[in-house]
Formats: structure tokens, C-alpha cells, sequence
């Protein structure tokens, strides 16, 4: 059991360290962009709570599945989400 919180607090640190990078070049994004500072911010919690959200499941998966399963439904989700990016232009009418 051990284990599992170490893991646990490693990977929150890890969460963390990227929401705070990227929160201080809210500004610069925010000017670069065009964009409300307010919206950079927004996008800054977005992110931090789906990391969490899409974390847990990545760590139930490992449990239940294994490694090999796991990494393999991950390249599948990756081929799946690139294939599906080239139409992206379809959907929104561009």
C-alpha cells in the first residue's frame, strides 16, 4: 500500500509542476494569443483537472489490464485521436 501513495503523490507533484509552469506565462500567452488573461487561466484549470481526471483512469487501467494492455490501448488511443485530427477541418467547416 505504500507503494501505491508514493506513486500517487508523485504523479500529483507532477501535475502540479506542469500547472504551474504554465500559469506563469499566463500574460504572454494571453498577449501572444489574443485572448483574455482570463480565459488562459480558465484553460490552466481545465487542464489541471482533466490531467487528474484522465490520470486516475490511467492508473485503474495499469491495475486492472497490466502494462503491455494498457500501453497498447494507449498507442491505440494515440493512431484513433491522430486519424481523427486530419478531418478536423470537416467538422468545423474550414
Amino acid at each position: 500500500m505504500q507503494h501505491c501513495d508514493t506513486h500517487t503523490v508523485c504523479c500529483l507533484c507532477v501535475i502540479v509542476q506542469l500547472w504551474m509552469s504554465f500559469s506563469t506565462i499566463a500574460d504572454s500567452t494571453a498577449k501572444y494569443f489574443d485572448v483574455d488573461q482570463m480565459q488562459v487561466n480558465w484553460l490552466s484549470i481545465v487542464f489541471m483537472v482533466a490531467t487528474i481526471v484522465v490520470g486516475i483512469g490511467a492508473m485503474w487501467i495499469l491495475d486492472l489490464c497490466g502494462l503491455r494492455a494498457t500501453v497498447m490501448l494507449i498507442l491505440n488511443f494515440c493512431v484513433l485521436q491522430t486519424r481523427m485530427s486530419s478531418t478536423v477541418s470537416c467538422w468545423w467547416g474550414i
